[in-house]
C-alpha cells in the first residue's frame, strides 16, 4: 500500500467559521479558506495520483499563544469541507463514500512534541497508483 502525506502550519477552520447569515454576508469566507490552504497543498504529479479508494487521516495540533482547545467533532469535520474540495482529484478521488475513508484526530501540540498545525496521512486502499 502506498501512503503519502503533509503538514500544514495552520489550524482548519471550524463549521462555524463558514457560515453563511441569512442576509447572505461571509460567502466569500469558503472561497477565502480555499485560496488560503491551497497555497500549503503540495501539488501532485503522477504517479503519485489516488487511483482508488484512499484512507486521510487528519491531525490537528492545537495550541500556542491563543490556547487553543480542541473543536467539536461537527466542527472540525464540516469545516474542512473547503479543503477536501481541494483535494479532490490528487490526493483522493472523490469525498464520496467508498472512495474515501476519513479518521478525524487532535492532540495538543506540546503532548506530542509537534507544531501547531494540521497533518494529512493518505494511504491507498487498494495499493495501486498510477
Amino acid at each position: 500500500m502506498s501512503t503519502r502525506s503533509f503538514f500544514v502550519p495552520l489550524q482548519p477552520p471550524t463549521l462555524n467559521d463558514l457560515k453563511v447569515s441569512p442576509d447572505g454576508r461571509g460567502r466569500w469566507r469558503y472561497d477565502t479558506v480555499k485560496r488560503v490552504w491551497a497555497r500549503w497543498i503540495p501539488p501532485l504529479v503522477r504517479p503519485k495520483r489516488a487511483s482508488g479508494p484512499v484512507r486521510m487521516t487528519v491531525t490537528r495540533f492545537y495550541g500556542g499563544k491563543r490556547g487553543m482547545r480542541p473543536y467539536d467533532r461537527d466542527n472540525f469535520e464540516g469545516g474542512l469541507k473547503p479543503v477536501l474540495d481541494l483535494l479532490k482529484g490528487t490526493y483522493i478521488l472523490d469525498d464520496r463514500p467508498g472512495t474515501l475513508i476519513t479518521v478525524y484526530q487532535q492532540f495538543p501540540a506540546a503532548e506530542k512534541k509537534h507544531e501547531p498545525g494540521t497533518l494529512f496521512e493518505f494511504e491507498d486502499l487498494n495499493g495501486v497508483e498510477r
